[in-house]
């Protein structure tokens, strides 16, 4: 005899085959959801090396295309040791002019080179060494005329001397900051060079209130490299938010 109350009904029986449905409907249909979510991720990671390469090249492109204020800043630095020559005699400014001027030469050879290589689709590995290169005859540039604050600072038999050691120090300090801040890397060896010397000078040499002097050139370089630090994020962040991939400019956000 059989127990009825066993036997399903259809009810039951459709009930069972729509659960079995949404069962196999959730194997097929969970990893699609999954993978349809770990696309965006590599996506994006995609769109942010992209617009890394675009930033980096547009930030490279900046400073080589300053050619008036580099110009501008090469003859202030001949100015600057042609003072010093006159101002104190000594025959060491001579080949400091000297190097500036092969430095000079190097620069402008090297703007000269990017702008032809400009024309054509820069890869990011001519755009990493363009930035390096840059960076390197910057810091010469500048260690040379740290170089220059350095002798004034040790040759100095007055004020005079002694005051454009300062001047020339602070002065091309605060004018690297304004060219070069979308450029950390040359920035900081920019102004180590150039104030590392006269700090140098100002401690271990008998200059009147010596240490007062370091400190505050010291401070200086400090502050100027925190400012820079802050707006060159700032000036990234703006970037990134409102403009696409590859449309870098110089817009003011």
């Amino acid at each position: 005899m059989v127990d009825k109350s066993s036997t399903p009904t259809p009810e039951i029986t459709r009930a069972a085959q729509l659960n079995r449905n949404k069962i196999h409907a959730t194997w097929v249909v969970c990893p699609l959801v999954a993978d349809t979510r770990r696309a965006p991720r590599r996506t994006s990671a995609r769109h942010t090396a992209s617009e890394d390469d675009a930033l980096l090249a547009y930030l490279v492109g900046t400073i080589h295309a300053a050619r008036a204020p580099l110009i501008a800043s090469m003859a202030m630095a001949m100015l600057v040791t042609s003072a010093a020559f006159l101002m104190t005699g000594e025959p060491v400014f001579l080949a400091h002019a000297f190097a500036h001027g092969l430095i000079g030469f190097g620069r402008l050879q090297r703007l000269a080179v990017y702008e032809r290589r400009r024309l054509q689709e820069l890869s990011a590995r001519e755009v990493v060494e363009f930035d390096i290169t840059f960076a390197v005859w910057s810091a010469l540039y500048a260690l040379t005329l740290g170089l220059t604050c350095y002798q004034l600072t040790a040759f100095a038999d007055g004020e005079d001397t002694f005051a454009l050691a300062l001047a020339s120090c602070t002065g091309f300090t605060l004018a690297f900051v304004t060219r070069s801040a979308g450029r950390p890397r040359t920035l900081l060896l920019q102004i180590v060079g150039v104030a590392a010397p006269q700090i140098y000078a100002l401690v271990t040499l008998p200059v009147s209130h010596g240490l007062i002097y370091a400190t505050l050139v010291s401070g200086l370089v400090c502050r100027r490299l925190v400012m820079a630090g802050t707006a060159m994020r700032a000036s990234s962040r703006c970037s990134r938010s409102t403009r696409p991939t590859g449309a870098w400019r110089d817009t003011t956000c």
